[in-house]
C-alpha cells in the first residue's frame, strides 16, 4: 500500500520508494530506503509526519504517493 494510505501508529516496513531518482536519493539520505521501518506519527493538510529511526520526517502528498509500504 502507499504511504499516503497506511494507518498511523502502525510499524510500517518501506518496500519500494518511486520517484525522480534525484528525490530518491535525497530521501535515502534522510534514511527512506527499501526494508527501512517507519512509523506515521500524524497526517495534515496533505503532509506525512514519519518517525524514522530516531527522527521525524514530513513528507508531501506527492512523495507520499511514491513509497510503498507493508504493515
Amino acid at each position: 500500500m502507499s504511504l499516503s494510505l497506511a494507518p498511523k501508529q502502525t510499524p510500517l516496513r518501506i518496500v519500494r520508494v518511486q520517484t525522480d531518482e534525484r528525490i530518491a536519493k535525497h530521501l535515502a539520505s534522510l534514511g527512506i530506503v527499501e526494508g527501512e521501518s517507519v512509523e506515521i506519527v500524524q497526517v495534515r493538510a496533505g503532509s506525512t509526519v514519519l518517525k524514522v529511526k530516531r527522527g521525524r520526517l514530513a513528507l508531501d502528498a506527492a512523495v507520499s504517493k511514491g513509497i510503498e509500504v507493508v504493515a
